[in-house]
């Protein structure tokens, strides 16, 4: 009853996070009583364009069929000469925190939080430029490296300011939720366009976290070259997408290209 009457808060056209704690609350006990006896999380999220965001890129929370997408994309040259974003001014990212205070001063300590959404440098890549990224590729791989470099740089940031938000104790302990590169664009490039702009990004992130969790989209090839060109991978996932363009991991795949590894 405390918090279910604060005032709104105006940032990003959002509710207050009094109401977005209370409306994710709500689905604690709805998961409880249909069997599923998880750890309760608490996410930080703003959806698949968080990091864009903080490359100014405006967020379309209200958008009912791309919830958390961007408006409109930036050109390339929008970063020639740019820096490194500050992840405690840039994006939604304030207002992220914001969240996580609420969440720590109202919730006890068997609630967990989960990271932000922080997908991958290729994704976000895509999320900021649209397909000029594949464009770009072919005319102008110098800029592109110089803005994946940028992305990664913020994305290693990112990760332990969020970390250093939510403290050790209440961090949700599952990989997934913590460690996650997601490398749905990869879907849309070939193996060796991965290796050329993907794989040296990827592997910084692993050497800044240690060990990482994958989500390949179900690409066989996504899930094949992360595996094959990334060390310390702890977790990555198969499945079949019936209208994918790319081919997808059937369950033997899985098994053989895991075969003998520590791997969830």
């Amino acid at each position: 009853s405390e918090i279910a009457h604060s005032t709104p808060a105006g940032a990003w056209g959002l509710a207050p996070p009094e109401q977005v704690l209370l409306d994710s609350l709500r689905g604690i006990p709805r998961a409880l009583a249909s069997g599923n006896l998880y750890t309760p999380v608490l996410g930080s999220c703003f959806g698949t364009a968080t990091v864009a965001s903080a490359f100014g890129c405006e967020l379309d929370l209200g958008n009912p069929l791309n919830p958390g997408g961007v408006k409109a994309y930036l050109p390339l040259s929008t970063f020639d000469g740019a820096g490194v974003p500050d992840v405690n001014t840039a994006g939604c990212f304030p207002t992220i925190r914001e969240r996580l205070e609420c969440y720590h001063a109202h919730t006890p300590p068997e609630i967990k939080f989960g990271l932000a959404d922080l997908q991958g440098p290729l994704n976000n890549a895509h999320m900021i430029l649209g397909t000029e990224l594949f464009i770009a590729m072919r005319t102008e791989p110098d800029r592109l490296h110089h803005l994946l470099q940028l992305i990664t740089d913020f994305m290693i940031s990112a990760f332990a300011t969020l970390r250093a938000w939510i403290g050790p104790d209440r961090l949700v302990p599952f990989i997934r939720d913590t460690n996650c590169l997601r490398e749905c664009s990869v879907n849309l490039i070939s193996r060796a366009d991965y290796r050329e702009f993907a794989l040296p990004y990827d592997r910084q992130i692993v050497a800044a976290l240690g060990e990482i969790a994958l989500h390949p989209c179900s690409g066989l090839h996504v899930f094949e070259e992360t595996l094959r060109g990334l060390s310390n991978v702890r977790f990555s996932e198969w499945g079949v997408v019936s209208a994918a363009f790319a081919p997808c991991v059937t369950l033997d795949d899985a098994l053989a290209e895991t075969a003998g590894r520590p791997l969830i």
